[in-house]
């Protein structure tokens, strides 16, 4: 009876820590603006070099940001994503373990994906 038990709670410890992985291996930009409730489309995204405040810009190449020659033990990078009738964004810190982001646009829709 221990057995189920125990089996069910190291599964669950390894589900979580698989989930706990993935998220320091990619980052995305949510497809929707996820805090208004509104179904608000990504329209585009940029990668600064430190806060976004400070307009450090980074320009992708053919849709492609290399963070490598921009990481510093001094300063984060930041994935800053922008929604289409909406002033909203979703800023977040890219965690030194991703190398690159990638910006795809089909149409209307836009992906945007660091790995």
């Amino acid at each position: 009876m221990v057995w189920p038990a125990l089996c069910m709670a190291l599964l669950g410890i390894c589900l979580l820590s698989c989930a706990v992985a993935g998220q320091a291996a990619e980052l995305d930009c949510p497809a929707f603006e996820p805090s208004t409730g509104h179904r608000h489309a990504l329209d585009s995204a940029s990668v600064f070099d430190g806060k976004p405040e400070e307009l450090a810009d980074l320009e992708p190449q053919d849709g492609v940001w290399d963070l490598q020659p921009y990481r510093t033990p001094d300063r984060q990078l930041y994935l800053v994503c922008r929604y289409s009738g909406t002033k909203s964004v979703v800023s977040e810190i890219i965690p030194a373990t991703i190398a690159k982001c990638q910006m795809l646009s089909a149409g209307k829709a836009t992906l945007v994906s660091c790995h």
